[in-house]
Parts: structure tokens; sequence; C-alpha cells
């Protein structure tokens, strides 16, 4: 959500951290934004040793920046940042704001990499730890984070969400009549694309006078997700109903495919963090279908704005039924509409999470470090 924030603040007084031939850096450059250059690749891709050099570097750059240009505040988005970030707080006092865009518990990520986590993220002692839902602050808190320092922020977004992809009902050779349930993001177990093809099939079985066609729009990030994929393709090729359901790849504008969708399924087989995909749909007026593992409940309100079930092939396939019913599919699309322009709007985000770089500045720690004590122009480093 950097790109975001960035599109609804000022650039003055505010350096973003990116790697500087990314198009993150990019975007945030065209808007107006001073962008250093900062890179840190992963652990599996460098090894060992060369990912120690990687960090200390980073972090005797990033200090230096730090007590050079005067920085007030710290803003670390991703948990690879905070290896970085949490550092050069404790070494310069400045104090850090911590994004969790994701689940770090032990049981999501494994044991050595979520205490090692905590243990950089304690060892800064961050002013401010933005959670990106409920359920994810909750998480933070079961695993020994302070819940005095943990505020809920959710992710917004702004309309117009539609963008020129070029498809339409006629191109994907979708019927103009058919009540389209789609399906968007990345192809992985996960995300429950297994349970929305068995839903799909027994919702087909049941009510064959209706018509009904399953879109699934994304793609594969890794080998694990390219063997599901391909598993995936395999089950939908020996449906009885196949011809109505289409998949196609990932785009990176997809407003044009909530326009051509009426319902929005997300049913996650493990928690999702907060979905943006929930927001994305409520937005363009259709309802969403949302697992009850993770955030993605808490952007809807059930039997209003969309339907909240159990992430298994029967349950879904109810709520299909139920999202057939043209008055309930219109009316909740409205409420949902409406409901996510008024809860989760990308303004309403930007402001939170400045208040909250405020908040931390006023609170700058007393204990050693190498910045001033006083700085009058408030300057901040988003990460």
């Amino acid at each position: 959500m950097l790109l975001e924030l960035c599109q609804e603040l000022p650039a003055d007084g505010i350096v973003i951290c990116a790697p500087a031939r990314s198009e993150l850096a990019d975007a945030c450059r065209s808007l107006g934004f001073e962008v250093r250059d900062f890179f840190v690749p992963k652990l599996r891709d460098v090894g060992v040793l060369a990912y120690g050099r990687y960090l200390v570097r980073a972090i005797s750059a990033l200090t230096s920046y730090v007590v050079d240009e005067r920085i007030t505040v710290l803003h670390s988005f991703l948990s690879l940042t905070t290896k970085v970030a949490a550092p050069v707080a404790l070494l310069t006092g400045v104090p850090l704001v911590q994004s969790v865009h994701d689940i770090t518990s032990t049981d999501e990520i494994g044991w050595l990499k979520s205490s090692t986590q905590y243990l950089v993220t304690r060892s800064a002692q961050p002013q401010r730890m933005i959670a990106v839902s409920h359920f994810v602050r909750a998480s933070l808190i079961s695993q020994g984070y302070r819940a005095d320092r943990i505020e809920v922020i959710h992710n917004g977004v702004a309309p117009p969400l539609r963008s020129p992809t070029g498809l339409t009902r006629t191109s994907l050779g979708i019927d103009p009549e058919a009540v389209v349930f789609l399906h968007v993001g990345r192809i992985t177990e996960w995300k429950g694309h297994m349970v929305t093809v068995k839903a799909f099939d027994m919702l087909r079985d049941r009510v064959k006078q209706r018509l009904a066609h399953l879109l699934i729009v994304g793609r594969p990030f890794g080998p694990d997700d390219e063997q599901f994929a391909a598993t995936l393709a395999e089950a939908i090729g020996q449906l009885p109903a196949t011809e109505c359901i289409t998949m196609i790849p990932h785009t990176s504008a997809p407003g044009d495919l909530y326009t051509l969708a009426d319902v929005v399924v997300v049913p996650s087989v493990r928690p999702d963090p907060f979905p943006t995909v929930v927001l994305e749909a409520g937005m363009t007026g259709r309802p969403a279908i949302v697992s009850d593992q993770g955030g993605g409940q808490e952007a809807v309100l059930p039997d209003s704005t969309g339907l909240v079930i159990q992430p298994t092939p029967y349950e879904l396939s109810l709520a299909m039924e139920r999202a057939l019913d043209d008055l309930w599919r219109t009316e909740a699309g409205q409420l949902a509409r409406r409901h996510i322009e008024s809860k989760f709007s990308r303004s309403k985000y930007a402001s939170q999470v400045v208040q909250v770089w405020h908040e931390a500045s006023r609170a700058r720690t007393r204990g050693p470090g190498l910045m001033p004590r006083t700085v009058k122009i408030m300057r901040g480093m988003a990460m």
C-alpha cells in the first residue's frame, strides 16, 4: 500500500526508499517523491554470507542518511526492510512505525522466521505497529507484541477502478445473461481456487436452468503454485460444465474484470490478512462472498454487503446459489459500494497513517541515539 499512500499525500517531507530501477520507484518519482536506492535481496537468492554483507551495508547507509538529513520518523512496510529499519531506529533514536500486512505467527511462517522477526522488531521497540486488520493485530498480540503499540488501519481504495483491459464478456465467450462469479488473485492452493471450482460444479448441478459462469483471473508465483495451477486446470477439464469456466492470466489493471462480473468470491482456506479484492469488489458495486478465515470478513457486512462463509465447497455453493437472486445481488452491491466508500477510502487510510507518524514523532525516545532531540521540520522516510 506504499504507492496508494503516496497517491494521497504531498511529496514534500517524505523520502521513499526502494530499489532505484523498480516500478515502485518509477511510480513514486512520477508523483514527485524523492527516492533513495534501497535493495536487500532475499536470503535464498544470495546465501548467508552475501545476505549478511547486504544487510550491514544497508544499515550503515541508512543510518548515515537518517543522521545527515535529520529524518524524524522511519516507516517500514515490509518484514524485509524491518531487518534494516529496526537496527537503524535503535542506533539513531528515531521512532519506528512498522506496517504489518502479513500473518507472522509460527504456524504461518515457521518458528525460526517468526522468532527472528519478533526479536528484530522488539529490539527497536517500534513506537507504533500498524496492523492491516484486527485479525493481524490479534495474531501479533498472541506472539507477544505490545498491544498498546498496535493500531489497526485497514487498507483503502479509491475510485475509479475501471481500467482499459479490453476484456468483455463477448471477448471471453461469456453469455451476456449469465451470472458471473469472479475469483481474482494469485493462483495458489490456500487462496481456495479448488474450493471455488468444486462449489461452482455443485451449483451448476443444482440450478441447471440458470446461466452461471466462473471467471478465474491470476497466475502462479513459484514452483509450488505452478504445480497447483496445473492440478487446478486438470480438475476444471474434467468437469461436465468446463465450458462455463474461463481462466485468464493475471492483469495489473483488473478494473474492468469487476464490472463484467456480478459477484466476487474470496474463499481462502487459510487466514488471509486483508484481501484488497474485497474492497475493490465493493467499490465497483459487487457483493463479495468471503471466507471466515482471516481479515477479509472485516470489510463485509454479513448478509448485507456480502456473505461470510466457511471455505468449503458446499458452503460456497449455497452462497453462490443465494447470489443468483437478482434483487439481493443488486441491493448488496449498492450497499457494498456505500460501505467501502465510507469506511475504506484511500484518503481515510492515508490520513490515519499520517496521524500515526505525528504521534510517533511527538513520542520520540529519550534513550541513547545519534539524532538531535529536537527537529523543527517534520521529515519522514517510508520504506
